[in-house]
């Protein structure tokens, strides 16, 4: 078949026709997806970074806020990390239906990536036209885009979730309380896993046995009140058709089939709205989300809890896990690292008996103005940043460990897992989502070769 050459001059044409309608078809098709611009409005504003220092349960965490127009907002997806785990956490989702951001509160929150990173010093800050709704009620937030991300008041959402801040604008420090991982008293704290229709459990890494059975109804799931309270050392009652038990000097009495609860003499009402346990989806259950009598043996639906009670129990901290018919209640205090060390530990103050295990390695690496010195040996291995001269320690990260590494079976986490443990148990003890916010482990042929903590400085590439 012949073929007819055109000038120059047309082929140009053609040429830069075919850009422009790419141009227009590739523009065409971004701008009508709302999942990338819904969140943006059309009224910009400077905002300024500001590195925050936040404490939460002991925790301390840097985070970046932005000052907007004279006051400090924090990204969303921030404040959902540090707070998972805990009787405040919540899940943020995008639905695309009604161009809206939905925030889900009891369940644990799922992490993209973009967490307690940093970006621009100065950069410009959009109101998000998206709608912040809180298990499904619209909150009228005043929130703004900045860099893709969603930024708002942290006092905003603190009041509608039910936790407190304090914020300290002239320190950039921030304080949260009311969000306990379970509200202990003498520095006690635990993990418990629960498995339904099965009388073992897993506390604290140990196996112990249930005098009752966990169970799933009307997709809720039921703890055994007693077992599980005297378990954990508290005491239980039962009078007049109601339960009553102390666990970490507060006490709370249920009402079988109400939804009313008295916590240290106060009267409070849990909300009907329930996340259901097989699709992890908020539903309003009404009547059904009560404590239960069964064979004389009282149950508790998990997280069962009013969220304006300043008081929770570890029975409120509750994450679930329909694949593996599992809750996990409470949380460790302080669980980024190994029992001899943590990150952010200063490494010359670690006791010296355990500093001598290990050998010097040498500067590996260098992070903004800073090297990045290995200890190690051969079942552990320990990274410390230290601050290059004349840079200044702007980061507060000198001296500090900001990575460790386990491939032995003789150190443990606080929770119980080791080396060399199976994969199945690592889901026991911690679930499907990362309740350490700083752990991750290797696994091949179903066994745990290794496990890491890290910080955003350094290990994730571990």
């Amino acid at each position: 078949m012949n073929k007819t050459l055109l000038p120059n001059n047309v082929r140009k044409f053609k040429f830069f026709t075919g850009i422009i309608i790419f141009a227009v078809i590739l523009f065409t098709a971004v701008s009508v997806n709302p999942a990338v611009f819904a969140s943006y409005g059309s009224q910009a504003s400077a905002a300024v970074s500001k590195g925050y220092t936040v404490s939460i349960n002991e925790q301390n965490y840097k985070l970046q806020a932005y000052t907007i127009n004279g006051d400090d907002y924090f990204k969303l997806r921030d404040l959902a990390f540090i707070l998972n785990g805990t009787s405040r956490q919540f899940q943020v989702e995008w639905d695309e239906s009604s161009n809206s951001i939905r925030i889900i509160t009891e369940k644990s929150y799922t992490p993209n990536g973009i967490e307690l990173t940093f970006s621009k010093n100065k950069t410009k800050a959009s109101l998000a036209a998206a709608e912040i709704y809180i298990d499904g009620n619209k909150t009228g937030f005043t929130a703004y885009c900045v860099n893709g991300s969603t930024y708002l008041k942290s006092a905003d959402i603190a009041k509608q979730i039910g936790f407190e801040v304090k914020v300290d604008p002239n320190s950039a420090e921030m304080i949260i309380s009311g969000a306990p991982f379970s509200n202990v008293e003498g520095g006690n704290s635990y993990v418990l896993t629960l498995i339904a229709d099965n009388d073992e459990a897993l506390l604290n890494g140990n196996t112990v046995k249930l005098a009752a059975k966990p169970f799933i109804q009307n997709d809720i799931f039921y703890i055994p009140l007693e077992a599980v309270t005297k378990l954990l050392g508290g005491t239980y009652s039962f009078e007049n058709n109601a339960a009553t038990i102390n666990l970490h000097g507060v006490t709370t009495k249920y009402q079988i089939g109400s939804r009313s609860i008295v916590v240290n003499g106060e009267n409070y009402e849990v909300p009907e709205n329930k996340t259901l346990f097989s699709t992890q989806t908020a539903a309003a259950v009404g009547d059904k989300y009560v404590p239960l009598l069964s064979n004389g043996i009282v149950y508790l639906p998990s997280g069962f809890t009013a969220y304006q009670c300043p008081y929770n129990s570890i029975l409120s901290a509750a994450r679930e896990y329909p694949q593996s018919r599992m809750v996990i209640l409470g949380i460790l205090q302080n669980e980024q690292g190994i029992n001899e060390v943590k990150l952010f530990d200063t490494y010359d103050t670690l006791p010296i008996d355990f500093r001598s295990k290990f050998n010097y390695a040498g500067i590996i690496d260098k992070v903004i103005d800073y090297s990045i010195e290995k200890y190690s040996n051969n079942e552990l291995e320990i990274y410390v940043m230290r601050i290059n001269k004349p840079h200044d320690d702007t980061e507060h990260m000198d001296g500090k460990v900001c990575a460790i590494k386990v491939t032995g079976n003789s150190y443990s986490t606080p929770r119980g897992l080791k080396a060399g443990d199976s994969a199945y148990r690592a889901w026991l003890l911690y679930g499907y989502d990362n309740l350490s916010y700083a752990l991750s482990y290797k696994v091949n042929g179903g066994i745990i070769k290794s496990i890491i903590f890290y910080t955003r400085y350094y290990g994730s590439q571990f």
